[in-house]
């Protein structure tokens, strides 16, 4: 019999931003090497207790871009947007990697309480 407890759920973009919008998070931080932040009253409190790999970090801020936004960063190395994400508001997104990292931070523009969930636009 196979007792090992069941995969742990990577955690998803929306679960970030609906966790930001019910803490009443002024911002999101996500880096790799460390578990996904955000930042209430002027602390940092993680949202998660696993620490993101590089490749993860990447690929969830690719999934909120758009083409255009994808080579931009690829070509840049950096990308500043806004998502608007149903139900839960619209934020400001900067997507950036450097020598020793790959993170991006994400602050509410007008964030929604999670009632207000028909009331927003889907992501572009």
């Amino acid at each position: 019999m196979d007792t090992a407890a069941p995969a742990k759920k990577d955690i998803e973009v929306q679960d970030m931003l609906l966790r930001m919008v019910e803490k009443k998070a002024s911002d999101l931080f996500v880096t790799a090497g460390v578990a996904p932040c955000i930042k209430v009253h002027g602390k940092l409190h993680p949202i998660d207790d696993t620490p993101l790999t590089p490749e993860r970090t990447r690929e969830l801020v690719l999934s909120i871009m758009s083409e255009s936004q994808r080579k931009e960063y690829v070509r840049s190395h950096e990308c500043n947007f806004a998502i608007s994400s149903r139900g839960i508001g619209r934020f400001r997104v900067s997507a950036f990697t450097s020598a020793i990292s790959q993170a991006w931070c994400c602050g509410a523009s007008r964030p929604r309480s999670p009632q207000s969930r028909n009331s927003c636009s889907r992501p572009s």
